[in-house]
């Protein structure tokens, strides 16, 4: 039975040609190494270059390699470039060290005109080809179409912007993707709301596009003025929590090196370090794939304090009913009502992937 159980969760864990992307952004990587990209696909084969543990490429196709699925990648132009090291041509990297994407800019036959893809079902591809906008020159309504995966060559916005005079005449590179992406987690937004008119849930919905964008200044104003944010690692509160005020949130330098310490991962026990702001981009935030938000019944852990009023969400991304399938992430949202108005009080980053 053990056997039978370890054979299916095995299974379950690796993936197919088809459920691969037009992208891939390199994971499992330490942060000051790199990954090796090889000429055939093997270990044992040449390695023509090396890649950042932060790199982003693009996907030309994978290959079943006995028990290992290995993709043949190559560099978007201007995507990281001043980190790649002697990658001019395509090479292969194992699966297991990319985590897919179907959302970018791609040339449709080898043609560059700022073609924006922003999903793949099995073998064909939606395409936006052009958008309506309103009087505030916001994106109304897509105009998409579905087309074959294989006529694709992802890109990045300077890759894909067209080369014609007559298409591009300021030679500009391409920048719908922003707006594009807007709409879409604004739209998503828009379903969620409709599910309850409780105060805590829209403020909840309020603070997750804001959060999206990552703005440290935006995402201060949600932060509760007194009991500030609290931030942790694991999967519940208690354990080495962090907390900031709002000011503090405000006051995030990106580009800041200075790394907090935030606990251990867990199997191999490797020390976490990160900055504010990196660990702010470590929990989930996109909006737009979100399945479903439920209210917590217990706050994972976290104390509220004394006579305070409190509220907990789980928001939840999977691509399979969550019973089904052996990866999914959440993000847990404590809030807590002061003087009439609703905070953000906690985070913490919930998965389970096998």
């Amino acid at each position: 039975m053990k056997k039978i159980l370890i054979v299916l969760l095995l299974s379950a864990s690796v993936l197919s040609a088809k459920e691969t992307g037009l992208f891939g952004k390199i994971i499992h990587v330490a942060e000051d190494d790199t990954l090796n990209v090889r000429a055939e696909p093997n270990y044992k084969a040449r390695k023509i270059a090396e890649i950042p543990s932060s790199g982003y490429v693009g996907v030309e196709k994978c290959r079943q390699v006995k028990t290992s699925l290995w993709c043949q990648v190559y560099p978007l132009t201007q995507q990281w470039y001043e980190h790649f090291s002697g990658m001019k041509e395509k090479g292969w990297v194992n699966a297991k060290y990319l985590s897919f994407s179907d959302r970018g800019y791609v040339l449709v036959d080898g043609k560059a005109n700022c073609d924006y893809v922003i999903q793949c079902k099995a073998d064909k591809c939606e395409r936006v080809f052009d958008y309506e906008t309103d009087d505030a020159n916001e994106i109304k309504n897509l105009k998409t179409e579905w087309i074959d995966k294989k006529r694709l060559h992802g890109e990045s916005r300077f890759g894909a912007s067209s080369s014609d005079p007559k298409i591009n005449p300021e030679g500009d590179i391409c920048s719908s993707a922003f707006y594009i992406d807007d709409y879409l987690q604004n739209r998503r937004l828009k379903q969620l709301s409709a599910k309850t008119e409780s105060e805590s849930y829209q403020t909840l919905l309020k603070f997750l596009k804001i959060f999206s964008r990552l703005e440290p200044k935006t995402i201060a104003a949600f932060v509760h003025p007194t009991a500030g944010l609290t931030l942790s690692y694991y999967t519940v509160f208690g354990r080495g929590d962090k907390h900031f005020t709002a000011e503090q949130i405000r006051q995030i330098d990106v580009l800041s090196e200075h790394k907090h310490f935030w606990g251990y991962t867990d199997g191999k026990g490797d020390a976490v370090y990160m900055t504010l702001y990196d660990f702010l981009a470590f929990l989930p935030h996109n909006t737009e794939p979100i399945r479903e938000i439920q209210p917590l019944k217990v706050l994972h852990g976290f104390h509220c304090a004394k006579n305070a009023e409190c509220q907990g969400y789980e928001v939840l991304w999977y691509d399979k009913p969550r019973e089904e399938d052996f990866s999914w992430q959440g993000l847990v949202v404590i809030l807590e009502l002061y003087r009439g108005k609703w905070y953000v009080t906690g985070l913490l980053r919930d998965r389970w992937t096998i």
